[in-house]
């Protein structure tokens, strides 16, 4: 898998098929989404678009939502699920006033995508007014196919990461890992100095694994500071660590 920063660095590939999203998390719902692009895309490469910021943090800061993934836990998780090319955006003032057509026109001018997947009900561009409806009048002169897919309900509800991110303000860690499709986890990078824009658990005591050790120790939260304890120790470590919650 790839990371590049624009998408001028797309100009290499003939054609693609593509996607855009926050992804925060990579839950069921995505995993979905990314399926049926592989089977879409078949030897064609595919792209994943998304940010390197949560957009709110810049459209409404005082609404940004503590995120289930750090960066670089995402990115893991995509080059998991099997993606050829992530696209990593830095959310600013300028793209959010851009258009979802000069999105797409210049994503175009870079690569000669075929197919673009997205979730129901998303919209991006200006004031999100790129909404199913428009996106699918670009289909014709931009060249293009559209996929819009239905929401993967899990007990009768959408799986959704603000779902998610309620489940673990709640200290629902199962719960939050059966959307998830995996254990929830923590993911901390000492160069992104996560915890702050992290979302944990409620304060208390959790058994948790450390890294690849499958032995479980007993890790204290306390959110408000933000602060985490392993075994009674404050947890140090000059590279990346992921923390994986039981229950």
């Amino acid at each position: 898998m790839k990371v590049l920063s624009s998408f001028s660095e797309l100009r290499s590939l003939q054609t693609a098929v593509c996607t855009i999203g926050n992804f925060d998390g990579i839950h069921l719902g995505h995993l979905f989404l990314f399926e049926k692009m592989r089977k879409i895309a078949g030897s064609d490469p595919t792209v994943v678009i998304t940010f390197s910021n949560h957009p709110l943090e810049i459209l409404y800061p005082e609404k940004a939502p503590k995120l289930i993934s750090s960066i670089q836990h995402k990115l893991a998780l995509f080059k998991s699920v099997d993606v050829d090319y992530v696209v990593l955006l830095e959310f600013t003032e300028k793209l959010a006033k851009e258009t979802y057509v000069e999105f797409l026109e210049n994503l175009k001018n870079c690569v000669n995508f075929t197919h673009l997947i997205l979730g129901k009900g998303s919209a991006f561009g200006k004031k999100k007014e790129g909404t199913e409806e428009n996106i699918k009048k670009l289909c014709e002169p931009l060249g293009f196919k559209v996929h819009y897919l239905e929401n993967l309900p899990i007990d009768e509800k959408a799986v959704s990461s603000g779902r998610i991110r309620n489940c673990i303000k709640e200290g629902k860690i199962s719960e939050a890992s059966q959307l998830l499709s995996r254990p929830y986890s923590i993911y901390l990078d000492p160069l992104e100095a996560p915890l702050e824009k992290l979302l944990l658990p409620p304060a208390g005591q959790y058994p948790v694994y450390i890294g690849e050790e499958k032995t479980p120790k007993k890790a204290v939260i306390i959110p408000s500071y933000p602060y985490i304890m392993i075994e009674g120790k404050a947890l140090s470590s000059s590279s990346p660590i992921e923390i994986t919650f039981l229950g």
